[in-house]
């Protein structure tokens, strides 16, 4: 009967498990899947002996060697959730073959599953390193070996000694669970005092402390980052956006922007960047929430968000200022976790290959090639494996980067728009940017005198939103019919403008509500500009 209800137990608890693992995983890949891609972006793990022997410059060398190879397995549709999944289902299982050496089955399994839960939400964590739940998966299986020796407790403390120093060299704070649960076996087992040898090993992160080179509440902690975390679904939809622009999937980043709504800024950024590669940018301009015109061009300063940091290179790459796109690249690179983003090398990688720089280039596909999801990337884009589609892109995008550079402040828009269409008058990306940008601002004087200088010679009629900001201009220079023919504007736009003006002379701002919300004259009276911080 015992034996019966043992294997009734163990299947109910293997169940209880594989239900546990089923919801993890249907979660981190139904809900979640985007931040597990990001978190890949985020690292580069590469397979040369000098980058392997990097892991003996801190604690926890084993733990985080192990964490950041499975974290690359994030990379694939798929495989974040099931690597997750598998990491925690060993948690699972190592705890529980450890604490059932302390506490009844029921119990030991209870907190295991508790702790487990706990760790999955913190993997929810967009800087949370896999590597800390491996860390704890050591502690756990140091914990267990410890509590296994049928050893006399005097020899038997001494071995445990020596695996916590071990485990605290190769799994860092996991050692710290070990020596927790070693405690509480000594504890079960008539506390000695000789037991309080232990506690020598509190003693090793204050002594190799100046060799790792890690402020000491990191010493103690490492590789684990933080304590708690919940889901964040709002960061999610941003990240979605983000790694669908990755994959030049920019139908799918506006379905995403248009299908939340968010009032953020990097939403925005995101959903402007989209409508500019499906070439609508200022159709769809003021259809969706405008912070100013930090909606096209993060600002960066020492307020911005670390996000806005790694996102902000895109749309200077777009518009082809490769000066500006490779300092936002290097900043996104220095704010990236541990200072190694698989995403910001290769986006190095395509700035010296277009600029020409060959041996930079060299540098940064190189090491793409040391990697396992990025290695067939980097090989075609090695001059001699070019595809003659890669070969246009890059004809492409040289003709839109220009050949003068110039001084100009970090967030002189402005001035690198011009400097470009000076350079290529045909390069719409930019000029759409740049009257956008001047329309965001309000700055209609100089919309204008853009408009002339780089979109009236091409002879077409100006799109609905161009039409509305120099209508207003029109109006308040008393321009005569010539100067409204000169512009080919549309008559149906005319009559509304006028419209427009006799129902704002008239305060009826429930009547503008209603028929002009989306016009650029409702935003010129009624927006209020916010200063971009990211």
């Amino acid at each position: 009967m015992v034996n019966r209800g043992m294997i009734k137990s163990r299947k109910i608890g293997i169940a209880v498990a594989l239900l546990w693992g089923i919801i993890c995983f249907l979660f981190f890949q139904f809900f979640y899947p985007y931040h597990l891609f990001h978190r890949e972006q985020m690292q580069l793990f590469l397979f040369e002996p000098g980058y392997l022997f990097s892991y003996f410059n801190k604690p926890a060398w084993l733990a985080s060697l192990l964490g950041d190879f499975l974290t690359q397995f994030f990379y694939y549709i798929g495989g974040g959730a099931v690597t997750i999944t598998l990491t925690l289902l060993v948690l699972i299982a190592t705890g529980f073959w450890s604490l059932k050496k302390l506490f009844s089955g029921l119990p030991a399994f209870t907190i295991i599953l508790l702790i487990a839960s706990w760790e999955a939400l913190r993997n929810t964590g967009v800087v949370y390193p896999l590597s800390a739940t491996v860390a704890l998966i050591g502690g756990f299986a140091i914990a267990g070996i410890g509590l296994s020796l049928k050893l006399k407790q005097t020899p038997r403390v001494f071995v445990n000694l020596l695996l916590l120093l071990i485990g605290y060299w190769i799994f860092g704070y996991g050692a710290w669970v070990a020596l927790l649960l070693l405690l509480t076996g000594e504890f079960k087992n008539h506390f000695k005092i000789i037991s309080v040898v232990y506690f020598a090993v509190l003693i090793l992160p204050f002594l190799l402390r100046p060799h790792y080179l890690v402020p000491l509440r990191d010493a103690f902690q490492y590789p684990m980052n933080l304590f708690w975390n919940t889901p964040d679904l709002h960061e999610e939809e941003i990240f979605a956006m983000s790694i669908e622009s990755d994959r030049g999937n920019w139908d799918e980043v506006l379905k995403t922007a248009r299908k939340y709504d968010q009032n953020d800024q990097n939403a925005t950024y995101y959903y402007n960047l989209a409508s500019s590669h499906l070439n609508q940018l200022p159709e769809n301009l003021l259809d969706y929430y405008q912070p100013g015109e930090y909606g096209l061009f993060l600002k960066l300063s020492y307020r911005s968000s670390f996000l806005s940091i790694l996102f902000s290179n895109q749309a200077w790459f777009w518009v082809g200022d490769l000066t500006m796109s490779e300092h936002s690249t290097v900043l996104g690179q220095i704010f990236s976790y541990n200072q190694r983003s698989s995403r910001m090398v290769k986006r190095m990688a395509e700035i010296n290959l277009i600029a020409g720089e060959e041996k930079a280039a060299d540098k940064y596909l190189t090491m793409l090639e040391h990697t396992l999801c990025y290695r067939k990337w980097a090989q075609n884009r090695r001059p001699e494996n070019q595809s003659e589609a890669f070969k246009k892109w890059i004809i492409r995008k040289r003709l839109n980067c220009s050949s003068v550079d110039t001084l100009r402040a970090n967030n002189d828009v402005v001035a690198s728009l011009r400097n470009l269409l000076d350079h290529n008058p045909t390069n719409k990306a930019a000029r759409d940017y740049l009257l956008c940008f001047q329309l965001l601002s309000k700055n209609i004087d100089g919309f204008v005198a853009d408009y002339n200088a780089y979109a009236k010679p091409l002879g077409t009629a100006p799109c609905e939103l161009y039409t509305q900001a120099l209508l207003i201009s029109l109006a308040r220079n008393n321009a005569g019919p010539k100067e409204y023919l000169a512009y080919k504007l549309d008559k149906s736009l005319v009559d509304d403008f006028w419209k427009y003006t006799e129902l704002y002379k008239k305060r009826d701002s429930k009547s503008l509500g209603e028929e002009f919300k989306s016009s650029y004259w409702f935003y010129y009276h009624f927006a209020t500009i916010k200063v971009g911080e990211g």
